[in-house]
């Protein structure tokens, strides 16, 4: 017996396109089964992972099925979806319902309030496409998916506040889906740790250096008041 793949075959394809360095990387590439948009993404190995694949489309936004082509629809066509199901709701048997809402404040007008302690506003829970689109783009630039490591000063936490202050959560998930997760090489670890120790014992060290100096300036101005109190050089 086959496995669900050969079975049903994928809904995308893995091609091999150029990328800085003159290097080849692998590609997952599909296409929007409504409006044919296609998308290119990314792999950090080159091995065929379906489930992987899948996990990467749908990071982005997209309805996404690995083994069906029909299951593949990109944001602005489930967003246009969702809007006609939302624009049918009041129809039934041809007669339109009319449909009472509490009117609600504008969003600018909660975020004055929140500001001001009253209420607070929702947690973030997922970036928009145009979000996604960004995150990526910097990430593209300033992490290196073999190593697992960003480039020096950088972390998730700026990639989220040059991306327009976003939740540093929701980037960290988007990279370890997108591009993979952070590794700690082993070897610089005790080096981080001695590093953090000679930190510490040089602060000391400047605090005492102060302390010292402190002591010095306080006798030298005794000894320049009692020299010319008698009348001498110091």
């Amino acid at each position: 017996m086959g496995t669900r793949a050969s079975q049903r075959g994928l809904s995308y394809q893995v091609k091999s396109r150029e990328v800085a360095g003159g290097q080849y990387r692998p590609f997952a590439c599909a296409a929007c089964h409504v409006c044919e948009t296609n998308k290119e993404i990314r792999l950090n190995q080159p091995n065929n992972n379906p489930e992987l694949i899948q996990q990467k489309f749908r990071a982005e936004g997209w309805d996404f099925d690995a083994w069906n082509t029909r299951g593949v629809t990109c944001p602005d066509c489930l967003r246009k979806r969702r809007e006609g199901r939302h624009g049918d709701s009041g129809k039934k048997g041809g007669n339109i319902l009319t449909l009472h809402t509490t009117q609600r404040p504008p969003v600018a007008s909660v975020a004055v309030a929140a500001s001001q302690g009253g209420a607070r506003l929702p947690d973030k829970t997922e970036l928009t496409v145009p979000e996604r689109a960004r995150v990526r783009d910097i990430l593209i630039g300033t992490f290196d998916e073999k190593a697992g490591q960003y480039s020096e000063g950088w972390s998730d936490a700026r990639v989220a506040k040059e991306a327009g202050d976003l939740p540093i959560k929701l980037i960290a998930d988007l990279r370890d889906v997108a591009f993979g997760p952070l590794r700690s090489i082993v070897e610089l670890e005790p080096l981080k740790v001695e590093m953090v120790d000679l930190d510490k014992r040089l602060r000391e060290h400047q605090r005492q250096g102060a302390a010292l100096a402190e002591d010095f300036g306080r006798v030298r101005q005794r000894l320049d008041e009692t020299a010319q109190r008698l009348g001498v050089k110091p």
